[in-house]
């Protein structure tokens, strides 16, 4: 476990057989006395090297910056402390970034490449814990269990064609509160809500922002100009 911005996160720093191991961990060459033991033919690193807390700094990005596809705060996670749970060809590859819901995104480096890592943690096998609500996680065997995670590869295009289009049903949910006066402060989004107003104009316009879909997203922002007004609660 290491220490980074207040939280911990599991960083590969041994495995039993490099052969296997998603990081690149070189077997020790060196002249030997005796032979390998059977389970540690091709062992690599040291099970009790673990790193010394050293301070740290966070790195965030808003939800304004144009390469931030989440909608929200994002936190700038180094390389190191996803060695063992993801590949070592995609580290070197793609910038990963947290999202507010602990969600990962893998931008490329290459700004050409067409496409964005998403990696869902499981809760318990490598996302840092805090808080009173992980007490009980804490005090149990949970942080044994092995890091696992989900990755995906999306499409870059459609996912700045759904930014784009949350951004103007922002718009739209903003003009509508000045209209009324609803709000005696400026309008300022939440990650919850950009979500949400994300699942709406898919469900508005039946659609997932795939290729094409333009035309389906300009029918679901004008569905939502003329929902607003019925909204009974505004």
């Amino acid at each position: 476990l290491e220490s980074h911005g207040r939280r911990y996160y599991r960083s590969l720093i041994y495995t039993s057989d490099a052969r296997y191991c998603l990081r690149f961990m070189q077997p020790p060459v060196a002249h030997r006395q005796v032979p390998w033991a059977e389970w540690g033919r091709h062992e690599a690193g040291h099970p009790y090297d673990v790193p010394q807390p050293t301070p740290s700094a966070v790195i965030t990005r808003e939800a304004s910056v144009a390469e931030n596809l989440s909608c929200g705060e994002e936190t700038w996670l180094p390389q190191r402390l996803l060695s063992g749970l993801l590949p070592e060809s995609l580290l070197e590859r793609y910038t990963f970034w947290q999202d507010e819901a602990d969600y990962l995104r893998g931008y490329p480096k290459d700004a050409t490449k067409p496409d964005v890592i998403f990696v869902n943690m499981g809760v318990g096998g490598h996302v840092a814990m805090h808080g009173s609500r992980f007490g009980e996680v804490r005090r149990g065997d949970s942080l044994l269990l092995p890091a696992r995670a989900v990755v995906l590869r999306l499409s870059k295009q459609r996912l700045q064609r759904e930014h784009r289009a949350v951004h103007d049903a922002l718009g739209v949910l903003e003009q509508f509160t000045k209209e009324h006066a609803l709000l005696s402060q400026p309008f300022e989004p939440s990650f919850a809500l950009c979500n949400g107003t994300a699942a709406l104009l898919r469900r508005l316009g039946g659609h997932s922002f795939g290729a094409g879909s333009e035309p389906a997203v300009a029918s679901g922002l004008e569905a939502l100009r003329a929902l607003l007004p019925r909204v009974g609660l505004l």
